[in-house]
């Protein structure tokens, strides 16, 4: 065997080798749930995918201080992740460095702005490095109380703007300044029903439909210190490593870590997760267990009014509304949202939210049409 097919032999075993550690990472993982390689999420712990109805409460965590502008203990109801996704031959996702500093350099991020200077290129070529928005939560679910916190992986055109918009109208209707369902004392269960949509054979739901419920009691510190810290979870890639993975040179799980943990701090001593905990830092003393998976008083239908504003360092600007075209009579529309599949790819606020194959089927038809 000559030299050259020793190599090639050798990469191929090696790639073998990533693509099984990271199948082994993401066992877990239930088909549908999101993004599967940008979180390590401790032993046990959970995903959350809801079927058409769920009620739920959204538990908030102690930020561990990795991210820009966020001071650490403070609380937050959830995190935004920017998502590479479709990185490389291995079509890897990828935790954007400017989901935990805007001045952050990334590979990718620079290769899409060069590609967008130069009319010569394709534009659902460059269309496809643009990060995608991804919001990631922790959950108590009624419907399985006995699991601890689980974790959701879910997009904003889904979930978050129809909460939003339930809570601007309960807000008003009430005649108070602002309802944050979320808050630990002052919020609100959340009853949700889904609208279910499909892409070819795959389905999903549309979480369109959201009642606010008073609460039969306040989410405690014993669930808010059971909450997975995800700004500490998410899988944190170095330039270098970023590079090589968009270079084909590098699989993902190789290198990648989750970001490193605070030096100190609350959001370090967590009260028994569901299973296993992460290991502590030196110096912290482990705190008294709690017991999971404790059934909660039932919320009552009527919400009660409050005054409390968001306070979530980690809420950007919202996305622009975009006007939904509805698929005409002459065909069947395989975009989701109504949209020209094909056409609008990665220039409708929808498309960052898109589910992974959907996606990529509507970029690879626009790219592959482009070059008729």
């Amino acid at each position: 065997m000559s030299r050259t097919t020793a190599r090639r032999e050798e990469r191929k075993d090696t790639r073998k080798r990533r693509v099984a550690e990271r199948q082994r990472r993401t066992s877990t993982y239930a088909p549908g749930a999101g993004d599967r390689n940008i979180l390590d999420l401790p032993e046990g712990v959970k995903y959350f995918t809801p079927e058409r109805e769920a009620t739920i409460e959204i538990v908030p965590f102690y930020s561990s201080g990795l991210m820009a502008g966020i001071d650490k203990g403070v609380l937050l109801r959830w995190v935004e992740a920017w998502i590479h996704r479709g990185v490389g031959t291995t079509k890897a996702r990828i935790v954007c460095p400017k989901t935990f500093d805007v001045k952050a350099r990334c590979p990718i991020c620079e290769e899409w702005h060069r590609l967008q200077d130069d009319e010569s290129q394709n534009e659902a070529t460059v269309d496809a490095l643009r990060p995608q928005l991804r919001l990631l939560y922790n959950v108590y679910d009624y419907a399985d109380e006995g699991a601890g916190i689980k974790v959701w992986d879910v997009s904003y055109h889904l979930f978050q703007k129809f909460l939003e918009q339930e809570e601007t109208y309960k807000a008003e209707k009430l005649n108070v300044d602002r309802i944050d369902a979320a808050h630990p004392d002052d919020g609100f269960t959340i009853e949700m029903k889904g609208v279910q949509k499909h892409f070819g054979k795959r389905a999903f739901y549309e979480y369109s439909a959201i009642n606010l419920l008073k609460r039969g009691e306040p989410v405690g510190d014993d669930l808010i210190e059971q909450a997975t810290p995800l700004d500490r979870c998410l899988i944190r890639l170095s330039y270098d490593q970023i590079e090589k993975v968009f270079l084909d040179l590098e699989g993902p799980s190789e290198g990648g870590e989750k970001a490193p943990p605070a030096d100190e701090g609350r959001a370090q001593t967590r009260r028994q997760p569901p299973q296993e905990a992460e290991p502590e830092p030196e110096k912290t003393e482990a705190p008294e267990p709690a017991p999971q998976g404790r059934r909660r008083a039932a919320p009552s239908q009527e919400p009660e009014p409050t005054t409390t504003r968001r306070h979530n360092q980690t809420e950007p600007e919202p996305p622009p509304a975009e006007e939904t075209k509805t698929a005409g009579s002459e065909g069947e529309n395989p975009c989701p949202y109504g949209h020209r599949f094909g056409v609008d790819s990665n220039e409708k606020g929808e498309c960052n939210d898109c589910a992974a194959a959907a996606w990529e089927a509507c970029v690879s038809k626009k790219e592959t049409d482009a070059k008729k």
